[in-house]
């Protein structure tokens, strides 16, 4: 084709060349052919070339854009298979503490406590208002998962009282950082399982956050059972990257654990430390966002 075309090329050119020549006799059939026959080898290996150069552009160009489609392909298909992982892990948990509270309902109608089992369930009815919310993003400010998590310790105070001591360690600024929706919430449960629920005195729970550099750091901490009494199994984390040699089974910290892997890839951890004093604390750390304004 790239010949045929050239050949075509070089027909209207030589008339043009013939014509406007002006030190040319008039043109005739014989003088044409001879002109014709002369431009060929002049022109037709060039015009090949141009064409091979175009024609290997024009290839590269497709490659390349099927390339792009092709990871923007794979990109999407990656989005949708983490928006669902992330809905079944949130479905998975949502049980979890509904459950927990149900059960601690039963037990405040049992000993007699009518009131307060009425006022956790309507606790119960706001937080699942919220947590239950099927247009509830993956990602939302951290002021958004305080408020959260303060719908459940309240429920909790109604259970436990005077028991339980909550303090929130935030530094100023922090409240638009970008958080995985029902992060604090397990953690939270934890600690109060194993701060307050675990013995008969009080417990101290304390929850930081804190910018890092590019990381987002949050805490909680809890005093954990006092000397001489039982604490039971705990929801141990550890730093993703390691060997798996001190992971509990708990759900909570697992179902967190997979929620920061399927938002952060690798960039993340989860430690555990075991406080000098008696306790435990839960250290997070993963990329630092801010939520815009349309909560994008």
């Amino acid at each position: 084709s790239a010949i045929g075309a050239s050949l075509a090329r070089l027909v209207p050119m030589t008339a043009v060349s013939l014509v406007l020549d002006p030190y040319r006799p008039v043109p005739t059939e014989s003088s044409f052919g001879a002109e014709y026959a002369a431009q060929i080898p002049q022109w037709l290996p060039m015009d090949v070339a141009l064409y091979a150069v175009i024609l290997l552009a024009a290839e590269a160009f497709e490659a390349r854009e099927q390339v792009h489609r092709d990871r923007l392909r794979a990109a999407r298909l990656e989005n949708e298979l983490t928006a669902a992982e992330l809905r079944a892990l949130r479905l998975e948990l949502q049980p979890h503490f509904l459950f927990n509270t149900m059960n601690a309902v039963v037990s405040l109608i049992r000993s007699g406590a009518a009131e307060r089992a009425e006022r956790m369930l309507l606790g119960l009815s706001d937080l699942l208002r919220t947590t239950l919310d099927g247009r509830r993003r993956p990602l939302v400010p951290l002021a958004e998962e305080v408020a959260t998590t303060d719908l459940y310790l309240d429920i909790q105070r109604v259970r436990f009282g005077d028991r339980l001591r909550f303090a929130w360690r935030l530094e100023p600024g922090i409240e638009r950082a970008a958080v995985p929706a029902l992060l604090l919430q397990p953690l939270v449960e934890n600690a109060v399982r194993h701060a307050v629920e675990a013995g008969d005195g009080e417990g101290s729970i304390e929850v930081a956050a804190a910018r890092q550099g590019d990381a987002l750091s949050i805490s909680v901490e809890d005093s954990g059972p006092r000397e001489g009494e039982s604490q039971p199994e705990a929801d141990l984390g550890t730093d993703h990257s390691t060997p798996r040699r001190e992971r509990g089974s708990g759900l909570g910290l697992d179902n967190v654990r997979a929620r920061l892997a399927a938002l952060y890839g690798g960039a993340w951890t989860l430690e555990l430390e075991r406080r000098p004093h008696g306790g435990t604390r839960v250290l997070m750390r993963f990329p630092w966002t801010l939520m815009e304004e349309s909560g994008a």
